[in-house]
């Protein structure tokens, strides 16, 4: 065994019959909001028995059954519940993992367990009980990755009860074979996976995956991704990050090595406190506020979220140094945006830097003296236009800075290479026909046909044999695609 799910199922109904004291034979209902035209969006099973529905109105649902009495519970009182069921888990696991897309729904960590109890079964048990003793019924599973205890827990037969995997098969039999409608999918999902005649998490998870990103949002894609690529991951476990924040009072300086003096031992006890929380420090904000009540606001990131107290300082000098102070300043506020640490141990003596740990260093002490933004990737989108066919987002850290290329090219064997403009420029085709030749085309091009697109007709244009120029005509004018090398 690798993990457990545990599932409250009605997360807000249990909260209100533990509220409320209610009698179970009432017929209750969870309404998004106190009015009349309020969503239905939870039924207990007296309600349930009466012929009602999720998703109903709640006028609609009184009408069609007087008795029912409806509450609401706020988002508060769900967040304080959810504390209150982890606080009860780290007592049977010191992994606990509360799923965000999903409320009442927890993943703990069971490596360990065995040495306390004499069979999973029985740590189950023991959890189950700890549950219903503060008044929360729940499905707890056990098996081997978090998707697929997931899915056991929510097409187990029973609403509570305690479901385990003996096997990695088993657990895949039970994925494979569960109904796509236990998953938590938007209603636009459900109806074009009904349309497409895909009822199984199988036949979903099976599905291209440039197919589900074109023809499904965005949630759907996440959860898709999560249960095709989630099984080597273990239970994130939960760990606050907070940002840690102190003022610093100056005596009305303009020099930058003199605020810098200022900052390093308050900087100093800040890092001290993110590492005894077992944090790293992700970024730190600086903010100076001057006479004239202005404020100067920066970010610095390191290469990799550390508490290198040096190398956070080198970047503060070197932003403070390429900005130069044109008044004096009275305040400064440091502010560390935390992550928590990876389940490595930090070594007092790092024997050897990692493969690209230079370039990454190097990448940050460019963005801390030009700026966040003076460091980019290129990332491929998925495009019918060439132009479109990349773009160039921020590289904030290590992990979005690609490795070099395993092997070289050369490009004198390569052959022609397409260097595409970010935007096609507009040109003069008898300016450009009059100086060149055409070696390739026409080539027809249709982009975006199905929301009426004009098409586009590519040419490659050089002088002799060897090609130069990449352009285009859409029917009104002519563009430079890129240049030929």
């Amino acid at each position: 065994m690798r993990c457990a799910c545990v599932d409250i199922p009605e997360l807000r109904l249990q909260i209100i019959k533990r509220r409320e004291q209610t009698d179970t034979s009432i017929p209750l209902a969870v309404i998004e909001e106190d009015r009349p035209s309020a969503q239905v969006l939870e039924l207990n099973a007296a309600a349930r028995e009466a012929g009602l529905r999720t998703g109903l109105s709640y006028t609609l649902a009184q009408s069609l059954l007087p008795e029912l009495h409806a509450h609401t519970v706020a988002e508060t009182e769900i967040a304080q519940c959810s504390s209150d069921i982890r606080d009860c888990l780290y007592a049977f696991s010191p992994g606990v993992e509360a799923w965000e897309r999903m409320q009442g729904v927890f993943w703990l960590d069971t490596q360990g367990t065995g040495r306390l109890w004499s069979s999973p079964r029985a740590w189950a048990y023991e959890v189950y009980s700890a549950l219903e003793a503060c008044g929360y019924g729940a499905r707890i599973t056990l098996g081997f990755s978090r998707f697929g205890t997931f899915v056991m827990a929510r097409t187990m037969k029973e609403r509570v009860g305690i479901r385990v995997a003996d096997t990695a098969d088993e657990e895949q039999r039970a994925v494979d074979h569960a109904p796509v409608a236990c998953l938590p999918l938007s209603l636009r999902s459900r109806q074009r996976l009904r349309k497409l005649g895909i009822t199984s998490i199988q036949a979903f998870l099976s599905l291209p995956a440039s197919d589900v990103s074109a023809r499904f949002d965005r949630s759907a894609c996440e959860l898709y991704s999560f249960a095709r690529k989630e099984t080597p991951v273990p239970v994130q476990n939960h760990i606050p990050e907070a940002p840690v924040t102190t003022r610093i009072n100056l005596p009305d300086l303009t020099d930058s090595g003199q605020v810098m003096r200022l900052l390093e031992d308050p900087l100093q006890q800040l890092v001290l406190s993110v590492m005894n929380r077992g944090l790293l420090v992700r970024s730190v904000e600086l903010t100076l506020h001057d006479e004239h009540d202005g404020r100067h606001h920066t970010e610095l990131i390191p290469s990799v979220p550390s508490c290198d107290v040096k190398m956070l300082v080198k970047l503060i000098r070197m932003r403070l140094e390429a900005d130069s102070i044109g008044s004096r300043l009275e305040q400064a506020v440091l502010l560390l945006q935390t992550v928590r640490s990876d389940s490595r141990t930090q070594d007092l003596f790092d024997e050897g830097a990692e493969p690209g740990t230079q370039r990454a260093v190097a990448f940050a002490l460019i963005r801390a003296e030009f700026g966040n933004a003076s460091v980019r990737r290129i990332a491929l989108q998925d495009s019918h236009l060439p132009e479109e066919k990349f773009s160039f987002p921020y590289a904030h850290d290590a992990t979005h800075i690609p490795l070099p290329a395993s092997g070289y090219i050369d490009q004198s064997t390569a052959g022609p290479v397409r260097r595409v403009f970010l935007e096609p420029v507009p040109c003069d085709p008898h300016e450009l026909f009059s100086s060149a030749k055409i070696l390739l085309g026409p080539v027809r091009y249709a982009p975006r046909w199905w929301i009426g697109g004009s098409g586009r007709t590519y040419y490659i244009l050089g002088h002799g044999e060897i090609p130069e120029y990449w352009c285009f005509s859409d029917g009104l004018s002519w563009w430079l695609q890129g240049l030929v090398q």
